[in-house]
């Protein structure tokens, strides 16, 4: 249901600006500043430009976690709660890994995942909201919140996505763009590669 909702996207690439809040030591508050590409089937990678000393290893992110097109591929999934439009998805590793489990929400009318859930092994907890738009036809993020919450360290962050430029088929969709007052509030969670 979300991955046919883009079947005939090939890919694109995209802008995007993370505010981070520290919530604990050193309770630093950094933007970080990257480009993305998305490459069927399942290629999703983020480059920041501008990362503070203290997340270098985050550089390079894998988005492969919020990419439903793969969830069949590397989640055993179930189907938790519906309520309305919104079905509740529950993920879990098919090869044991740190997440103990996942959840999405799922807007089946729209094809959008609106919230997923991750619960590691050790404790923590990442919680991301996001709120996706039409962008020539396909619908696609443009902004994420999360809520951190890892043994010692306590954040949130908000992502604005933007500068959306599609491949579909031979085609390439250009000016498929916003400007970052159009993106508001939805999360982004960052894996370390």
């Amino acid at each position: 249901m979300v991955s046919e909702r883009n079947a005939s996207l090939e890919g694109y690439t995209f802008s995007l600006r993370v505010k981070i809040a520290m919530h604990t030591f050193p309770w630093l508050q950094p933007y970080v500043i990257g480009n993305g590409s998305y490459q069927k089937p399942g290629h999703y990678t983020v480059n920041f430009r501008h990362v503070p000393a203290l997340a270098k290893s985050y550089q390079q992110v894998n988005g492969v976690m919020l990419d439903p097109a793969n969830w069949s591929q590397k989640y055993v999934i179930t189907l938790g709660k519906e309520s309305g439009s919104d079905v509740e998805l529950i993920l879990h590793e098919r090869i044991k890994g740190e997440i103990t489990e996942a959840r999405a929400i799922v807007d089946t009318s729209s094809g959008t995942v609106k919230r997923m859930r991750f619960r590691y092994e050790h404790g923590g907890t990442i919680d991301i909201r996001q709120r996706s738009q039409v962008i020539d036809g396909f619908v696609l993020p443009v902004a994420q919140d999360a809520e951190i919450a890892m043994p010692g360290i306590k954040a949130t962050a908000h992502a604005e996505i933007f500068d959306y430029h599609l491949q579909a088929g031979s085609a390439q969709l250009g000016g498929a763009s916003q400007t970052s007052a159009e993106a508001s509030s939805g999360a982004l969670h960052l894996v370390r590669n």
